[in-house]
């Protein structure tokens, strides 16, 4: 007996003979086409698109400041950017005044912003670092202002 294990287009694992059959007697699926074939170019935003202010807080405490003004076109972006440990504390200013956006990330020291296909004024960060206690993973959305 030809048994088949497949994911339904919701999504869920669908297992018998009864796949077998649909599949073999489905003129769609004999039929279909490929899909086209995208590329991160074509998905990812324009380098100045990253250009303004970004607010976010690093796992939703500790205050961040993201400014892009101004994008190259080699993706070489200048920034400023400043954060704060604590509320009411001043805002500490990292010395890099550069960053590097490709295939959609700015990227510099250890943190990365990509933004969100679906509402560009909206942006995932992620901060991979060390601090006294080890190694530092922190998330934040950062929106654009």
């Amino acid at each position: 007996m030809l048994m088949a294990r497949v994911k339904s287009s919701a999504g869920c694992l669908v297992t018998g003979l009864a796949v077998v059959n649909w599949l073999a007697h489905s003129q769609s699926f004999a039929q279909a086409t490929p899909a086209p074939i995208v590329t991160a170019q074509q998905i990812s935003p324009a380098p100045t698109q990253f250009i303004g202010a970004w607010y976010g807080k690093w796992d939703g405490i500790f205050d961040a400041v993201l400014t892009v003004t101004s994008v190259g076109p080699d993706g070489i972006a200048n920034i400023d950017y400043r954060w704060r440990d604590r509320p009411n504390q001043d805002f500490t200013v990292l010395p890099t005044k550069l960053a590097k956006i490709q295939n959609g990330v700015l990227a510099f020291g250890s943190i990365s912003l990509r933004i969100d296909a679906a509402n560009p004024n909206q942006a995932m960060g992620e901060l991979n670092g060390h601090n006294e206690n080890g190694p530092v993973h922190r998330l934040s959305v950062f929106a654009k202002r």
